[in-house]
């Protein structure tokens, strides 16, 4: 093949864009990533639950209400999920929504300012099908995906870092 079939390197500038559509809204973002770092340590911290019921409550000779104790532990580990992966769930949906409402309004202002001329060259249709199609698309990207990426590289990091620290 030759430099001309080549396919073209694919651009990051239209996410760029959608990181700048997403910063103006700093305290949602500041939300989400906190909520971000609590889901995915209080998930790490699900199994140093179970270590310390089977290491601390089940030893020979331990007091039965160690292991009460240990399983309340655990249930606490537990619901700090379930109330963190609320709120992330919601700051990074209405994050998503924002943006991509940030977006359509930009590309609508835009649509606004061109000539008729460029309207006889494009269908309306055809713009406002890809408009509903690509905003879609944004908000998939911003309200899930990127969540789960971040969400599982810190798992992948810390799931590492405490197997370095069980020896």
């Amino acid at each position: 093949a030759t430099a001309s079939e080549a396919k073209p390197a694919r651009s990051l500038g239209p996410l760029r864009m959608i990181w700048k559509a997403a910063l103006v809204y700093p305290g949602r973002l500041a939300t989400a990533g906190a909520a971000l770092v609590v889901t995915a340590s209080a998930t790490l911290g699900i199994p140093w639950g179970f270590r310390q019921i089977i290491d601390q409550g089940f030893a020979r000779g331990s007091d039965p209400a160690t292991i009460n104790r240990w399983f309340e532990i655990l249930l606490a580990i537990i619901v700090v999920l379930a109330i963190g992966t609320a709120v992330r769930f919601y700051a990074v949906s209405w994050l998503g929504e924002r943006v991509v409402a940030d977006i359509r309004l930009a590309v609508q202002r835009n649509l606004l300012r061109l000539a008729p001329s460029f309207f006889e060259a494009n269908s309306p249709k055809e713009i406002s099908s890809r408009m509903t199609s690509d905003t879609a698309l944004i908000e998939q990207v911003v309200g899930t995906s990127v969540s789960v990426a971040l969400r599982n590289a810190i798992m992948a990091l810390g799931g590492t870092a405490y197997l370095f620290y069980l020896k």
